[in-house]
């Protein structure tokens, strides 16, 4: 490890399961500070990220999706519409230090139809549970809390924003909803947040548009 290394931050970041659907079960993370690997973990089916497009005003339905791997290892999914119209999404958490310590959900969509079309992507999140593993996994103490801190991204805060957190960004103009379990989806504002006992739901959707000529 590099001398001038914070040791407070991640290493590296893992999605190690990721379904037919597209939905990823969690995301891992080497914790310097915590001297493990950090935990986001899924909802009530286990998944904890689902990605949901929208075509035209379609539902792009990801399940019956066509799978392969570029490089060799990096999932990618492409959905064919009637029209000859595709959309396809790339998951991937590269490999490297410093500069690639995180993960990416590509959306990419090419138009076939004769008029502009909006392409409408959201993630869904569904967070459990946080956890430490050291040989076995333990949950880590105190509240799990939803952040909205800067445009368009959302944290996912360990021990009410005292332990580590993930961020997931949308992009500036991107849209995020949360709310806990019972509760509907409801804007979220900036500088504001909502907290959970560990293991128990915190919902939450990132949000973005944009048209395909």
């Amino acid at each position: 490890m590099p001398a001038d290394a914070d040791l407070t931050g991640n290493d590296y970041v893992s999605i190690p399961s990721i379904r037919a659907d597209g939905s990823v079960d969690g995301i891992n993370v080497l914790h310097g500070a915590s001297a493990g690997l950090i935990e986001w973990a899924g909802g009530t089916d286990g998944a904890l990220l689902r990605p949901a497009i929208g075509f035209g005003g379609d539902a792009v339905r990801i399940s019956e999706a066509q799978w392969r791997r570029l490089d060799r290892w990096i999932p990618t999914f492409t959905v064919k519409l009637p029209d000859g119209s595709t959309v396809t999404g790339t998951i991937c958490a590269p490999g490297g230090y410093p500069p690639a310590r995180g993960f990416m959900i590509r959306i990419e969509a090419e138009n076939r139809g004769r008029a502009p079309r909006e392409l409408r992507v959201g993630l869904d999140v569904e967070w459990v549970w946080s956890r430490l593993w050291i040989a076995a996994s333990r949950p880590l103490r105190g509240t799990n809390a939803l952040g909205a801190h800067e445009p368009g991204v959302l944290t996912l805060e360990v021990d009410g924003g005292r332990g580590p957190a993930l961020a997931i960004s949308g992009g500036q103009n991107a849209e995020l909803f949360a709310a806990s379990a019972a509760d509907a989806l409801a804007p979220l504002a900036i500088g504001s947040c909502i907290d959970a006992p560990n293991g128990s739901p915190l919902r939450a959707r990132v949000g973005q548009s944009t048209t395909v000529k």
